[in-house]
């Protein structure tokens, strides 16, 4: 993609490299990710990602087809089933926790005498508000308007480590 955006001070990217089907006598088969946090500044481009672990037992997780977790489920000790069972238990908690926030939720909202027509109102203006909000963040992008000083500070905010996840399901709230 081209763009004819002028690069200056201020702006950060992730700048980052794909590679897939790569194998080794050590891990298999592997795709590698490779990426940086770099931070644009007047003098000199600093990397924000400068103090992230990189070995390799730090930045690595294992995907796996459905097929191949039936494999290593054979193999799995006791106290690696047993982790396992414990993490459910957890999971399955707080799903029955946040559906009894639901219910109380629910039934406070009637109890105050809002109905269910009252509550989709509500929830479409919030979506609305919502869309406002987005409008106006993505216009004061594009006209460089982005809220702060336009001195920066000398000391920069660094990433000290990266965080993973094998779905959107997953993602902490």
């Amino acid at each position: 993609a081209k763009t004819t955006k002028k690069i200056e001070a201020g702006m950060v990217f992730n700048l980052s490299l794909g590679l897939q089907d790569l194998s080794d006598a050590k891990n298999g088969a592997y795709a590698l990710l490779v990426a940086d946090t770099v931070l644009v500044t007047d003098k000199q481009p600093e990397v924000l990602t400068v103090h992230v672990k990189k070995a390799f037992k730090s930045i690595s997780y294992n995907l796996q087809d459905e097929n191949d977790d039936e494999e290593q489920n054979d193999s799995e000790t006791e106290a690696q089933k047993a982790s396992k069972m414990e993490i459910r238990g957890r999971a399955r908690a707080l799903l029955e926790a946040e559906g009894e926030r639901k219910k109380r939720a629910t039934a406070a909202n009637s109890s105050a005498g809002i109905t269910a027509e009252e509550l989709e109102i509500r929830r479409k203006h919030q979506e609305e508000l919502g869309r406002k909000k987005l409008e106006e963040g993505r216009k004061r992008f594009e006209n460089n308007e982005i809220g702060g000083d336009e001195e920066r500070d000398e000391q920069v905010k660094t990433i000290d480590h990266y965080r993973a996840y094998s779905s959107p399901s997953k993602y902490p709230v």
